[in-house]
């Protein structure tokens, strides 16, 4: 799919999306993939549907389900660990966003 396609596809959805939600920007859980089967004019295959469904996913919220909090025994536990922990992932991120920006 070319960057303009992309575009010009995901400005169509964007589109439907905005219509039936009449500004909010926060959707139910399956609104956006249920949004995307129904008007599939573009007869996307999988690929370009997780890709235009994944970045509509960084437009529109979805309600996070209840999750977990810190509670007041929370035991510190990085300072004694971190000089076991490799870092070599998250250096090697760093170091080739810095270069590649």
């Amino acid at each position: 799919m070319s960057k303009d396609n992309f575009k010009a596809q995901l400005s169509y959805f964007r589109q439907l999306i905005d219509e039936s939600l009449n500004g909010q920007r926060i959707v139910p859980k399956g609104f956006l993939s249920t949004t995307l089967k129904e008007n599939n004019v573009f007869n996307l295959d999988d690929i370009q549907f997780s890709r235009i469904l994944k970045h509509l996913e960084t437009i529109y919220s979805t309600q996070q389900e209840n999750g977990h909090i810190l509670k007041t025994d929370f035991k510190e536990w990085y300072a004694k660990e971190k000089k076991l922990i490799d870092f070599h992932y998250w250096s090697r991120w760093v170091f080739r966003s810095i270069v590649t920006s």
